[in-house]
């Protein structure tokens, strides 16, 4: 573990409370709570980190690293992009039709749901509800909004796309 306190890496024994129940001997447990190994401690010594753990059984893991960084995939990047293209008018079907007349990508309705939820754990979209109309059943539109963090990401992101594509040429077209 990386002290913030006192800059020294440190590692503390954990015992397993419940080792006896499952057989084991009551050993203690060394465990780096940043998940660090080697040259990639090192290397990761510079970010922010959570020095926790927690024991579930006489298992550990680690809670993890609190990252502010959200790297985005490809999905998540056009989702995000259609979002922004409809503004107030971003509900699961518009943004679907967007993403099929923009890509020529048939999205599934699966795939587009699983991605806004996880773009909203992320705090990379918001969500409101609509008023339900006769139209659909009673049933209200879910719209969605680009937060000022999922901006950020998506820039970042656009960002890194052009800085890997300087000076390269692929099919012919030439990338400054």
């Amino acid at each position: 573990m990386f002290s913030a306190t006192s800059g020294r890496r440190t590692r503390r024994p954990i015992g397993r409370p419940d080792s006896r129940a499952a057989g084991l001997a009551r050993l203690p447990a060394t465990v780096d709570f940043a998940g660090r190994h080697g040259a990639l401690a090192a290397a990761s010594s510079r970010l922010p980190r959570y020095t926790g753990a927690c024991c579930l059984g006489h298992m550990f893991y680690n809670e993890g690293y609190m990252l502010k960084i959200q790297n985005l995939g490809e999905f998540e990047q056009i989702v995000l992009l259609a979002i922004l293209r409809l503004r107030e008018e971003a509900y699961g079907v518009s943004i679907r039709a967007e993403i099929g007349a923009r890509t020529g990508r048939q999205a599934t309705r699966g795939a587009l749901y699983t991605t806004l939820d996880r773009l909203e754990e992320k705090g990379l979209v918001t969500s409101r509800m609509g008023d339900p109309t006769p139209i659909r059943g009673g049933r209200a539109k879910r719209y969605y909004a680009v937060s000022a963090s999922g901006m950020k990401a998506i820039a970042r992101a656009q960002r890194a796309y052009r800085q890997m594509l300087e000076g390269l040429e692929i099919s012919g077209v030439r990338y400054a």
